[in-house]
């Protein structure tokens, strides 16, 4: 059995490592966290990216 990611979720997993890279720091990952919030706008990014539907 293969339980690696194929080449689509391999794409996916590289987009969104990107797009959130590009998009956050550290610090603030951290600060979100621990303040139990998130941020909107980015959050309607991703939703605009159909993300939510993948799972």
């Amino acid at each position: 059995m293969n339980f690696g990611l194929n080449d689509e979720q391999q794409e996916i997993k590289s987009t969104a490592k990107q797009f959130l890279e590009s998009r956050f720091k550290p610090d603030v990952v951290r600060e979100l966290a621990e303040e139990g919030r998130y941020d909107d706008a980015l959050w309607q990014e991703i939703c605009d990216l159909g993300w939510p539907g993948i799972a």
